[in-house]
């Protein structure tokens, strides 16, 4: 089973709140099957880790209720959660360059998920691809809050203008995922 650090979920839960307001956030959990609802409802440690299939859950009935279905909004997101988490308790891994980071990849995809593997390969100079093994088919919404993780992460580590996509996605559903990653 794939799971999720309990930091990423209560922060996102928490930035739902503070988005939708509590009559919409309420809506929100209404759209929930009783597990996800019990998940968002209990207190969530942040060292803990959490099935990704109910973050997973989680984020579609979000998305469904707030962009008719459209998951690339997690990207921005994602963007927003991620710059408090790698200003924070995460900084190192965007203390020193976006060739550093890329080689670290490996080890922040452990301190997010447990069950998926990565394998981050510089395949130019300002140009990599990470191969992502443990996903499945319906976790395809993870994968737009990890390009929203990469971009950011570029950033704040001193890229300009990154661009960062699957070539293999997620709900391809082939075993694997191919993210490419380029920057000025």
């Amino acid at each position: 089973m794939v799971k999720v650090k309990g930091s990423v979920v209560s922060e996102g839960i928490g930035a739902a709140r503070e988005r939708l307001g509590m009559t919409r956030f309420q809506q929100l959990l209404s759209l929930l099957d009783e597990e996800t609802r019990k998940m968002v409802e209990e207190p969530i440690l942040a060292m803990s880790w959490v099935s990704l299939d109910l973050w997973v859950r989680f984020l579609k009935a979000d998305v469904d209720l707030t962009e008719k279905g459209n998951g690339q909004a997690l990207i921005a997101r994602s963007e927003g959660v991620i710059e408090r988490q790698l200003k924070g308790i995460y900084k190192t891994f965007v203390k020193e360059s976006p060739e550093a980071l890329i080689r670290s990849l490996n080890g922040i995809a452990g301190s997010y998920y447990q069950g998926v593997k990565s394998e981050a390969t510089m395949t130019g100079p300002k140009t990599a691809v990470v191969r992502y093994v443990g996903f499945e088919k319906q976790h395809k919404l993870a994968g737009y809050s990890i390009i929203g993780f990469c971009r950011k992460a570029l950033e704040l580590s001193g890229a300009k203008n990154a661009v960062v996509r699957f070539t293999t996605s997620i709900e391809d559903d082939k075993g694997f995922a191919d993210l490419a990653i380029s920057w000025d």
